[in-house]
């Protein structure tokens, strides 16, 4: 579902506009990282991330910049808004010290979509 959402994010944004996604599955922000240079053979929902890719190429060649960004799920558990074990760093924090923005707010600008 993560990658359908954005794929579907890719679709609904022009090619020539900038744009950062946001996304709470780990799993969707690593394979975005390593997707230019992967194998995708064994990947699960190939024809979605294959078709990612391609656009992803299309907005690369029309000098659009974008970005991929983690955010923390289910923070409003407050010991999730505090927690240091996930792998990235949640995209509304500095650092690890912080503490989680419920909200998401440093996450919701204009020009961002999240997936």
């Amino acid at each position: 579902a993560e990658a359908r959402a954005i794929l579907e994010g890719l679709l609904k944004t022009h090619p020539t506009q900038p744009a950062d996604y946001y996304c709470d599955n780990q799993g969707c922000v690593d394979k975005w990282d390593r997707m230019m240079h992967a194998d995708m053979t064994d990947w699960g929902c190939r024809a979605t991330w294959m078709r990612i890719r391609q656009l992803q190429l299309t907005r690369e060649s029309a000098g659009a910049p974008m970005g991929m960004h983690w955010v923390h799920s289910h923070v409003e558990k407050e010991e999730r808004q505090i927690s240091e074990k996930s792998k990235y760093i949640c995209a509304c924090k500095r650092d690890r010290s912080v503490r989680c923005d419920p909200n998401h707010e440093l996450c919701s600008d204009s020009g961002s979509l999240g997936v």
